[in-house]
């Protein structure tokens, strides 16, 4: 595990090389420490199960039909995991491989020291940071070409904040592979103040950039290439609690704004005095509201009331990326500005930028 503090110590981010996963997100707050990642406290947990509680989702993040996926420039095995019919998250773990394969929130990723796509450059604005790397083999989840995926986690203490950002280039002659990164990451903003411990994120205050429309899904939660517009709770172009207008079962959906601005895309407020602000090259978000709850969960995390486990709704997951399955509909690439294929010679860019604002 790598951790990252920022050089006031204010904020600490703890990265694991397991599944390139954002273990702990904590800052320091009107005298007690905040952690505002949900997850198991003992690091070890990550590797019993697939919760997705902080790794990175690749090769191609959320939902994608499953079986042989055929376009005029790549061709896909992609394998089903997660549903009739469905790839959901890279599909199944792979056996045993000397090789770094399988979905990237599965493999033990490797501090690159010496990393090829990050410069000091792209370090230098930040207090600490790491770059993890891993090398996907060609057929590696069903996708061809071998691909280098390097993940940069780093901190800054002015102004406070955590950056992501992850770059990738092929490493073999195919002509072109798909490729779409989610950190997978749900925060609980309050889940530390003695005051709000064990409450959900039904509270908390959610705003996107707009305008916005939302990714349409067929019976398995598979993309069918149409975006729609938002109703009523659907529409987070003026921020409100995620619980004002919640549908039933929860929110699991993905928003387009299409081309990045300056602008912060995405705002979270908790209930604690802490705001996030989350800025991105990407075209969206999907939200995902912890409709569920494992009765073999893990017990969360010391700071967020030791042993009980994490109830529904007790995070809400931002995965920004391009829309699911985008390199296999037109519109989605109008929409995205890109159809998520890497071919020899380009570098994939795509980075997060989270802001902390802290109430005085």
């Amino acid at each position: 595990m790598d951790v990252l503090r920022t050089r006031d110590a204010r904020l600490e981010v703890q990265v694991l090389h397991y599944g390139m996963t954002v273990h702990a997100l904590r800052v320091q707050h009107k005298g007690h420490t905040h952690d505002l990642l949900v997850g198991p406290e003992d690091p070890a947990a990550h590797t019993h199960a697939r919760r997705f509680c902080g790794p990175l989702i690749g090769r191609y993040a959320n939902r994608l039909p499953a079986g042989r996926l055929t376009t005029d420039a790549v061709e896909v095995d992609a394998q089903e995991w997660g549903g009739a019919g469905v790839s959901h998250h890279g599909g199944p773990p792979a056996a045993h491989s000397s090789e770094q394969a399988g979905p990237f929130d599965t493999v033990v990723w490797t501090r690159a020291d010496a990393p090829r796509l990050f410069g000091a450059a792209d370090r230098a604005p930040f207090d600490e940071s790491v770059v993890l790397a891993l090398e996907s083999p060609a057929g590696d989840q069903g996708y061809p070409g071998r691909v280098r995926v390097e993940a940069l986690t780093a901190v800054g203490a002015a102004p406070l904040r955590v950056h992501v950002a992850y770059r990738a280039c092929v490493l073999d002659a195919c002509a072109a592979t798909p490729l779409n990164l989610a950190q997978h990451w749900g925060f609980n903003l309050g889940a530390s103040d003695p005051a709000h411990r064990g409450e959900s994120v039904v509270g908390h205050v959610l705003g996107m950039r707009g305008p916005l429309r939302r990714l349409q899904l067929d019976a398995r939660g598979v993309p069918t290439g149409a975006l729609e517009a938002c109703d009523a709770a659907h529409d987070w172009t003026c921020a409100k609690p995620i619980g004002a207008q919640m549908p039933e079962g929860g929110y699991d959906h993905y928003y387009v704004w299409g081309a990045p601005r300056d602008a912060p895309a995405v705002t979270l407020r908790g209930p604690s005095g802490i705001a996030l602000a989350f800025s991105t090259n990407q075209a969206g978000v999907q939200l995902y509201t912890a409709n569920s709850v494992s009765a073999d969960a893990p017990a969360r995390k010391a700071l967020h009331r030791g042993a009980e486990r994490d109830g529904v709704h007790a995070a809400a997951f931002l995965e920004f990326s391009a829309p699911h399955a985008t390199f296999l509909h037109r519109s989605l690439q109008d929409a995205a500005g890109t159809d998520t294929l890497l071919r020899p010679g380009e570098v994939y860019d795509h980075w997060v930028d989270v802001e902390l604002q802290l109430d005085p």
